[in-house]
């Protein structure tokens, strides 16, 4: 068995930091994680769930990427096309 590995050498702290490098933790050993700083939100923050479902929402996203780029060529190609004319017409 290979002690610490990838993780050795890191800080540590608490009781996770106690257990043998290349055991498991006991059950009950690991201490619920207590904030040493101010976390309350932002004053007038609203957290708002997307009931949209992530794999719909992804797919409407690229449709309007898709689109998006379509409408970019059609634009383009409009544009050089009335160049195309106007340098004709010059010529005439």
């Amino acid at each position: 068995k290979r002690k610490g590995g990838l993780l050795a050498g890191l800080p540590s702290r608490g009781k996770l930091g106690k257990a043998p490098p290349g055991e498991p933790l006991q059950r009950g050993e690991a201490e619920t994680y207590v904030c040493d700083h101010d976390s309350s939100p932002p004053e007038g923050q609203v957290i708002r769930t997307d009931t949209q479902n992530i794999l719909i929402r992804a797919l409407v996203q690229k449709r309007r990427k898709e689109e998006a780029a379509r409408e970019r060529e059609a634009r383009e190609a409009a544009r050089e096309a009335g160049a195309e004319r106007a340098k004709r017409s010059a010529r005439d």
